[in-house]
């Protein structure tokens, strides 16, 4: 599958705050203030958050009912429906 850029800028705001708010509940990453910090992150240390979320995925349910980022209720239900993800490695390109 090949996302538009709009589609790939879309997820990685998505997620990337999904993973700061995990980040924040379970302080996995100290000195990471707010969602620029996280976002400044490298690939590895973003990886110990994802791996934190992949192993409990009641956190998505639970940014969706906090909504620290007030995101819109279409956004939520995309993160909302990431609860049915498939775990593997994956090539972006």
């Amino acid at each position: 599958m090949k996302l538009s850029k709009q589609d790939a800028n879309l997820f990685f705001d998505l997620m990337w705050a999904l993973q700061y708010f995990v980040n924040q509940k379970l302080k996995i990453l100290s000195g990471v203030k707010n969602l620029d910090d996280y976002i400044d992150c490298s690939t590895e240390e973003k990886n110990e958050v994802r791996k934190a979320l992949y192993a409990d995925t009641k956190l998505i349910d639970s940014f969706v009912q906090e909504n620290p980022q007030n995101f819109s209720e279409k956004k939520l239900s995309m993160i909302s429906n990431w609860k049915n993800f498939i775990e593997g490695d994956f090539h972006i390109e």
